[in-house]
């Protein structure tokens, strides 16, 4: 799409608008990696998993991310070979990991009504034994 396409339909408003509800880091990038797309097929499918977030938030759902740190930088330090976490770094692991283990299960129970979410959310392994061993060798304070 051209520039003044852009500027025409205000998508970085759009953008604007989508950043002021993301609740964490991670979020926030995957929003402002968003492009336009003429792919109609990516389009639809799209669509389809957003009507369906849609109506799981409506029903009262919550994603649970708000209050996690955000994981790049410790991410990206597990890229190196014999890299250490730090005793933080690592809690922050474990409450990713719990939240992730928590989506899993909370989509598992609500499959039918949301199949698409509970799709994605099969995808992600049961961390629950990773966090618990982090849990038991690093004190919270």
């Amino acid at each position: 799409m051209s520039r003044t396409a852009l500027d025409l339909l205000e998508f970085g408003r759009l953008l604007d608008l989508v950043r002021g509800q993301t609740t964490c880091a991670p979020g926030r990038r995957a929003v402002e990696s968003l492009a336009p797309s003429t792919d109609r097929a990516l389009l639809d499918t799209a669509f389809t998993h957003i009507r369906e977030a849609i109506a799981w938030l409506r029903a009262g759902g919550e994603m649970g991310f708000g209050s996690l740190a955000d994981p790049d930088a410790w991410l990206h330090k597990l890229d190196a070979p014999a890299a250490v976490l730090s005793p933080a770094e690592l809690l922050d692991a474990a409450s990713l990991l719990d939240t992730a283990t928590a989506l899993r299960q909370t989509f598992k129970e609500d499959a039918a009504k949301f199949p698409l979410l509970s799709s994605r959310a099969s995808s992600l392994a049961d961390f629950r034994s990773l966090a618990a061993a982090i849990r038991r060798a690093i004190l919270p304070n």
